[in-house]
């Protein structure tokens, strides 16, 4: 599930998704994109979003600032020392997709817990 925040700026948070026809008419106009790179655990199951369509979907609807989400933040018990060490792999990717993808889309990486203002 994911929606839209309108306001003064317009927020897109896309929830667990994957690219989908519309993507680009539901998004339209949102300044920040709050998008997930990454599934849970090692593998990414059907219906999420990777890094590279992360960037793509970037691509159809080019915000201004997009924040990746949904990565390093929890692992299945008994992974958690093997994912801590790799947790950075999907969100790094994003950010060379997204650099060759939505080139004036500044992406800002967080933390679990960093925040970030906007604009």
């Amino acid at each position: 599930m994911g929606f839209m925040v309108e306001g003064e700026s317009n927020a897109y948070f896309a929830g667990d998704t994957d690219l989908f026809e519309g993507l680009d008419e539901v998004a339209r106009g949102a300044n920040l994109a709050l998008l997930p790179v990454w599934g849970w655990g090692t593998t990414i199951g059907e219906g999420h979003l990777d890094p590279r369509r992360a960037a793509e979907a970037l691509s159809l609807f080019r915000p201004d600032v997009a924040i990746p989400i949904h990565w390093g933040t929890f692992a299945p018990f008994g992974l958690g020392s093997r994912l801590w060490r790799e947790r950075h792999v999907p969100v790094r990717e994003f950010e060379r997709f997204a650099e060759d993808a939505a080139p004036a889309t500044e992406v800002r990486v967080l933390l679990p817990g960093e925040e970030a203002a906007y604009p």
